[in-house]
């Protein structure tokens, strides 16, 4: 149980192995991955294991990201009941983003993209047993 601020990164900051692998049961009700301006991440980035629930903001990512792994792929039983993956411009991911397995429930607003996207790979491969009751990839 986390109930505060888990793992705010200022810029500058380069991964370039495994970042928040996390293993089932967990349950975050604060902020989750807040990352500013200038990230990289050349590994895998927040690979979230079943029974998962996030109920507050989770990766809310600002402009100058860059993303070269895979993106969030998210094993069966996740639920997300705020906003989840809200991206600014400038954005920029060249590997797979948001492979998302069966049983995935998202009833806020998923995948709300501001200009300045650019995908060059696989943009959200939904497998079977997916339920969305809010937005799903509004883009401007």
């Amino acid at each position: 149980m986390i109930t505060d601020t888990y793992n705010t990164i200022q810029s500058g900051k380069t991964f370039t192995d495994t970042y928040n692998t996390t293993q089932s049961g967990k349950t975050f009700t604060g902020t989750y991955n807040t990352i500013q301006s200038g990230k990289t991440i050349t590994g895998t980035y927040n690979t979230i294991q079943s029974g998962e629930s996030i109920t507050g903001i989770y990766n809310t990512i600002q402009s100058g990201k860059t993303i070269t792994g895979t993106h969030n792929t998210i094993q069966s039983g996740k639920t997300i009941t705020d906003t989840y993956n809200t991206i600014q411009s400038c954005k920029t991911f060249t590997g797979t983003y948001n492979t998302i397995l069966p049983g995935k429930t998202i009833t806020g607003t998923y995948n709300t993209i501001q200009s300045g996207k650019s995908f060059t790979d696989t943009y959200n491969t939904i497998q079977s047993g997916k339920t969305f009751t809010g937005t799903y990839n509004t883009i401007q």
